[in-house]
């Protein structure tokens, strides 16, 4: 018997609606990721590297987000624990776009790495041979400029949450640059590591490599921990030379309400043209973190104006208490051929107050995302035909459900995926 054309159709319809549903659930995990293939290299937080606690002991939620900055309480409510609550691909969506992608809420609880943008996030793991060992090879950040210090490393080696001594049997730093294209490794620079309060520290200059362009940074250690065999492991740093870095913020400011939003315009002296990222984040007068903006654009070399704009219904849900300033400054070229393919502007070490605003001065209307209307009518239309399933709420949804803060869209880039060397 030969089937009709209406039930040939069926499969193949069946099957557009599963990819349709398919892609719908895509976009949604994505988050905003199709503002170009340019927020892949956003920031990577700053901080010392997890410091190691005994086995089973989860790691500390929050750290100081500047010396002497104490943890900080949680802003836009307190997240609830668990993740059971499931809620529909409409709902999601409607909580996720609240607040268009480059201003957002700024929690402590859920956007450490915008505050410590610069934070390493190495966590001691366990030894295969004895799980009681735990060890740590980690340093002070991810980014290294020429204006700041030596780079600090360090390994931390604990049995059931004690130091314990080790003797470091060989240790190396290597450059690894890319130039016209050919990428090439550096001659390695021999490192000596020296005890320290329970630890084996270093602190090598980068200078000693003399560079004159961003280069990836390759450590690696290996010594003895008491096991059968030695432990080998590696990290690495993004280096930038003082004369490669692209621009820099001259600390001139100025403020404007308009539409209903905050926008700050900061001025920055540009060395080398290309796109920018220029992030800042926002702290209310008791020191709280408010909300984050973002600059994405081209820039010519010479001195301009970037428009940082804090959304006002962002403002008006932190309930926060102006005046405002600012605080972690900081901006990054693309350059789809380097190596890194970020190159760093020197980060604002200064400070801006605003004026002193009412919230009232501000507008609470959430934002109008110009793909509103077809994202809900094929959302919409995917969980009435059954392909839209319900999606587990975690706790940074819970609170976004409720009016409040929403994941920053900032991804982290940590370089090449080279994991540490195998080791015990």
């Amino acid at each position: 018997m030969t089937r009709s054309p209406s039930r040939r159709r069926r499969p193949a319809a069946l099957l557009a609606l599963v990819g349709l549903g398919a892609f719908l659930i895509w976009w949604l995990a994505r988050e905003d990721e199709a503002e170009v293939e340019l927020e892949e290299i956003e920031d990577v937080s700053f901080a010392e590297g997890r410091v190691p606690s005994p086995p089973g002991t989860p790691p500390t939620d929050v750290s100081p987000a500047q010396p002497g900055r104490e943890a900080l309480p949680p802003r836009f409510g307190q997240p609830a624990e668990g993740a059971a609550e499931q809620t529909g691909a409409v709902e999601s969506y409607l909580a996720r776009t609240q607040y268009p992608p480059a201003s957002r809420p700024l929690n402590a609880q859920q956007h450490q790495d915008l505050i410590d943008w610069n934070a390493r996030d190495e966590y001691a793991t366990p030894t295969r041979e004895n799980p009681d060992v735990t060890i740590l090879y980690s340093g002070e950040r991810f980014f290294v400029l020429g204006t700041q210090e030596a780079i600090h490393t360090y390994i931390d080696v604990r049995r059931s949450g004690r130091a314990i001594p080790i003797r470091v049997l060989d240790a190396l730093v290597e450059a690894h640059v890319r130039t016209e294209g050919e990428r090439s490794v550096s001659e390695p620079v021999t490192l000596t590591y020296r005890e320290q309060d329970g630890r084996q520290v270093n602190d090598f200059d980068p200078s000693a490599l003399g560079l004159d362009r961003p280069a990836r940074l390759r450590f690696q250690v290996r010594f003895d921990w008491g096991g059968s065999e030695p432990a080998v492991r590696q990290l690495w740093f993004n280096y930038y030379p003082q004369a490669s870095l692209t621009g820099r913020f001259t600390g001139q400011f100025r403020e404007a309400v308009e539409e209903g939003s905050l926008a700050l315009y900061a001025e920055v002296e540009i060395r080398k043209a290309g796109w920018f990222n220029i992030d800042c984040n926002l702290w209310d007068s008791q020191d709280l973190p408010v909300a984050w903006a973002r600059f994405k654009g081209e820039l010519t070399e010479g001195t301009h104006e970037v428009r940082l704009p804090y959304f006002g219904k962002v403002l008006v849900d932190s309930e926060s208490q102006p005046p405002w300033h600012i605080g972690e400054l900081r901006g990054q070229l693309f350059n789809p051929g380097g190596f890194p393919p970020e190159e760093l502007m020197e980060p604002f070490e200064g400070d801006y107050q605003t004026a002193p605003y009412s919230l009232d001065d501000f507008s609470d209307e959430r934002w109008d995302d110009p793909r509103r209307e077809e994202m809900l009518e094929g959302l919409q239309r995917a969980e009435d035909e059954g392909f839209a399933p319900t999606s587990p709420i975690s706790a940074e949804d819970q609170v976004e459900r409720s009016g409040s803060a929403i994941a920053a869209e900032a991804a982290r880039n940590q370089g090449d995926p080279a994991a540490p060397a195998p080791g015990p």
